[in-house]
């Protein structure tokens, strides 16, 4: 069992030496979409700064590669709604800094959007009813397989440090 395991090893390991067209004909792009995740960091993964004289919200996520191709972050979007019965969208930051991240590893995504007064307004009665926020992250990456695009990931539930 142990030799079909380094042999499976060995395999995956070529694949990422394959010209494009016959890698996309042996490991499919939905898998590739499959294999890659974003979440936020551990640590403060939102903030808000509405007390400043522009006000901003800061967004750090992390991509994690779990596949045996390498890939650069082409450009991301995340949308933040408050998590009140009215749903309201608070921002839409994107990242344009192009980011390579390696078969196997992870990189972190530092999104930066400034806020109206509207949005400054949400984010004061949030913090007073103790909401939270919903992030939805979309991101655009290119891999010897083309241009692969992970959709819509879902992130809930999250606090933020508002100054």
């Amino acid at each position: 069992m142990a030799i079909w395991s380094e042999l499976l090893g060995v395999l995956l390991e070529t694949l990422r030496f394959m010209p494009g067209f016959l890698l996309r004909r042996l490991y499919p792009s939905e898998k590739l979409q499959s294999a890659l995740e974003i979440t936020v960091r551990p640590q403060n993964p939102l903030s808000f700064s509405i007390s400043s004289d522009v006000p901003s919200v800061s967004i750090y996520l992390q991509v994690i590669n779990h596949s045996v191709i390498d890939l650069e972050l082409d450009h991301l979007f995340a949308e933040m709604w408050s998590d009140s019965p009215h749903m309201m969208r608070l921002a839409i930051c994107q990242s344009r800094e192009r980011s390579f991240l390696r078969h196997h590893s992870s990189g972190d995504i530092y999104c930066r959007d400034f806020l109206n007064e509207l949005q400054v307004r949400q984010i004061r009665l949030a913090q007073e009813k103790q909401l939270t926020f919903t992030l939805h992250v979309t991101a655009f990456f290119d891999t010897k397989l083309g241009k692969v695009k992970k959709e819509k990931v879902s992130i809930e539930r999250l606090k933020a440090e508002i100054s």
